[in-house]
């Protein structure tokens, strides 16, 4: 479970919607996160509303703070 408190980098990650896919067909897929308390932990998060997780990381972005989005698109 993740710590907002302890959140260090929170990044899209972008997924092909096929196999093959060039990047102008890719979707976001999971936030990567990376906390203070585990460096050496990445979390990959869900985009979905009732993970717990999502949720902490969304209070995160409420809080100011900001999802880096490098879309490939």
């Amino acid at each position: 479970m993740i710590n907002k408190n302890t959140i260090q980098t929170a990044e899209y990650i972008y997924q092909a919607d096929a196999p093959g896919d060039n990047p102008s067909s890719y979707s976001k897929n999971h936030i990567k996160v990376v906390c203070s308390d585990d460096t050496s932990l990445t979390h990959l998060v869900p985009l979905t509303t009732e993970n717990t997780d999502y949720k902490t990381v969304m209070e995160w972005v409420a809080n100011g703070n900001t999802v880096t989005d490098n879309d490939p698109n």
